[in-house]
C-alpha cells in the first residue's frame, strides 16, 4: 500500500536494510548529525504533465518516434516551517541534470538512484499510463533526495525545486535553464 508519508519507501521489503551498520554519527558532516535543521521541504508533488513540441534543430526528431517532443510536469514544493508553497516546471532532462549534479557533488555518499529513461519510452510518449507512471515515479524520486540527511541540505536540490530561472550547470559548461 502506497504512502503520503514522506519518511516511508513503500517499495523496499524491511529486510533489505537490516544488515546495513548504523552510521558513525561523529564522521557525518553537521548537516546530516541530529543537531541539523528539520527537513528542508515539507512535501513535494510531481502532476499535471504537458506536451510539448520540441524545438526545432532537436536533432533525431523524426527519426524516433516521439522525439520531437517531450513532456514538462509541474513540480509543488511545500517548504518546512511555512515557507511557503513554489511551483516550478521540469522536465525529465531537467532531472537527469539534477541527478548528475547531486553525483558529482556528494561522491561516496549514497544518493538515491533517478528514475530511468528507455528509448522505448519516448516511443510511446502519447500513453497517458506512461505519462502517470513517469509522474509517480517522478515524485518517489525527489521525496528520496528531500529526506536524504544530506542531500536534502544540498543547494542544487533546493534550486531545482525552487528557482525557475537559469542554473549554473557544470564547471566550464554553458548554464542549463530549469
Amino acid at each position: 500500500a502506497a504512502s503520503d508519508d514522506l519518511f516511508v519507501i513503500d517499495d523496499f521489503d524491511e529486510d533489505d536494510f537490516s544488515t546495513a551498520p548504523a552510521p558513525n554519527v561523529a564522521r557525518l558532516p553537521r548537516a546530516a548529525r541530529g543537531d541539523a535543521a528539520s527537513p528542508v521541504f515539507a512535501k513535494i508533488t510531481v502532476s499535471d504533465p504537458k506536451k510539448h513540441a520540441e524545438p526545432s534543430g532537436g536533432g533525431a526528431a523524426g527519426v524516433i518516434p516521439g522525439s520531437g517532443s517531450y513532456f514538462s510536469y509541474l513540480i509543488t514544493t511545500r517548504l518546512a516551517g511555512g515557507g511557503g508553497e513554489v511551483r516550478v516546471r521540469r522536465r525529465f532532462r531537467d532531472v537527469v541534470t539534477l541527478a548528475d549534479r547531486l553525483a558529482a557533488a556528494h561522491r561516496g555518499l549514497f544518493v538515491p538512484a533517478r528514475p530511468d529513461k528507455s528509448v522505448l519510452e519516448g516511443q510511446v510518449m502519447q500513453r497517458h499510463d506512461f505519462v502517470s507512471q513517469r509522474c509517480a515515479a517522478l515524485q518517489r524520486y525527489l521525496r528520496r533526495l528531500a529526506v536524504h540527511p544530506i542531500v536534502g541540505h544540498s543547494p542544487d536540490l533546493r534550486t531545482f525545486l525552487t528557482e525557475p530561472g537559469a542554473v549554473p550547470a557544470f564547471q566550464g559548461e554553458p548554464p542549463r535553464y530549469w
